[in-house]
């Protein structure tokens, strides 16, 4: 069975780009036991560790190339995601 986490980034410098946002990342293990991290507000953005620390190095690294990557083509930042939690009966 696959557990999956949600996390904010705390504000750190690594976390921190040009637009000073934060964004969300969702962190699940897989069935091999690694840590793969996802930001949803940026598709396609994914990355993995063998600890949940790298994962979210990794990812971080990720973000950060992305946004790169989106200002170097003269395209907007999508705005983040909203998200919910909702509790069910199992």
């Amino acid at each position: 069975m696959k557990c999956r986490f949600t996390q904010i980034i705390d504000e750190h410098p690594q976390t921190r780009n040009d637009y000073g946002m934060k964004f969300r990342i969702l962190i699940q293990i897989d069935e091999d036991g690694v840590f793969v991290a996802e930001c949803p507000s940026l598709p396609g953005c994914i990355s993995q560790g063998k600890t949940r620390q790298e994962a979210i190095a990794n990812i971080t690294d990720a973000i950060q190339g992305y946004l790169v990557s989106l200002k170097k083509h003269n395209e907007p930042v999508p705005l983040p995601i909203t998200e919910e939690v909702v509790e069910v009966s199992a």
